[in-house]
This record gives C-alpha cells, structure tokens and sequence, in this order.
C-alpha cells in the first residue's frame, strides 16, 4: 500500500493525455472499483519488476486486454489503448513518480547511479509490455526533452484525469487514532 500514492500521481499523470484520458473514461473501473484497480495495477507493476519469466506473460497479458479497447474521440477519430505514444507515456509516468517518491518511501534522494538504474528499469519495463520502444526516450538525458515536450504540447487538463483527482481528495482517510 505504500506504493498507492505513488501509483496515484501516476494515473493522474497518464490521464492528462488525451488519449488515455479518453479511454480510461469510457473503460476503466476506477470509479466503481477504486481500491481494485488500483491494486490490479500495482499487482501487475509488481510482477513486471520481480516476476522474472511471470512478466513477459504479464506484458503479453496487458497488449490482449488492451487490445479491444478501441474506441472514437468526441472529434471522431479512432483511438486505441495501445495508440504508441500514450502506451509510452504510461509506461514513461513511472521514472518521475518513482525518483519524486523516493524520499518519502526511503528516507533520503536517490543517489544519480541509483537514479540511472531506476532509469534503465524503466526502459526494461517498457520492452517487458511491449510498448514501441521507436520514440521511447532511453537514457535520462533523452527523457527530459520527452517529458517537457509531453508537458508543454500533449498533457490536458483532461476531465478523467480531474476526475480522479476529485476521487483522491475524498478518498475515505485512515484513523490513525486506532491501535
């Protein structure tokens, strides 16, 4: 559960592109099975990482389940879950939720090797679920300009991705007070 807010900011982050947002709008279950998706995904994300052999499976398994998600945009042009780009950005959202969350999760920054090896993770994750890897920026030093261009020309204040925001802030909180 420590991994939830990370995975939070993550999903808000993939939502804001209009691809994405479009989709997750008309398919997914985050808004009558918040806590389920949430753990689907980090299960998966899960076995991704430390699932060896089990993570090729899981990549195939997400390209079969994404692959009917197909649909129009309110401009009427043909979107798919698995359009390159945004099946990138998913996968691209986790290097900077993972580098921004390491203080909370470890107590400290990570150290710039570490950084890089989360880095080359991110890029193995990304051939483990089968994202077009043509465009996918491979070293820190290529995601920068990908991400300030995702920023600056693709990501949208998109209704899903404000949605979901809405649901985190009203999310029901832990008593702490309780042993």
């Amino acid at each position: 559960y420590t991994f939830l807010p990370v995975n939070g900011a993550a999903f808000v982050m993939q939502a804001m592109h209009p691809v994405i947002g479009d989709v997750v709008g008309k398919y997914s279950v985050f808004r009558t099975d918040p806590m389920g998706r949430a753990v689907r995904s980090i299960d998966s994300v899960m076995r991704w990482v430390y699932g060896g052999q089990e993570a090729i499976e899981e990549g195939k398994r997400l390209r079969r389940m994404h692959q009917p998600l197909q649909m129009r945009n309110a401009e009427g042009k043909h979107i798919s879950a698995l359009n390159p780009a945004a099946y990138q950005w998913v996968i691209a959202t986790a290097y900077p939720t993972s580098v921004v969350a390491a203080p909370l999760v470890l107590g400290r920054e990570f150290t710039p090797a570490e950084e890089e090896e989360v880095y080359r993770d991110n890029v193995r994750i990304a051939k483990i679920v089968q994202v077009p890897m043509n465009g996918f920026p491979q070293t820190i030093d290529e995601f920068t300009p990908y991400f300030d261009n995702m920023i600056d020309n693709v990501l949208v204040a998109h209704p899903t991705a404000l949605e979901l925001v809405r649901q985190m802030q009203t999310a029901p909180r832990l008593d702490r007070s309780v042993p």
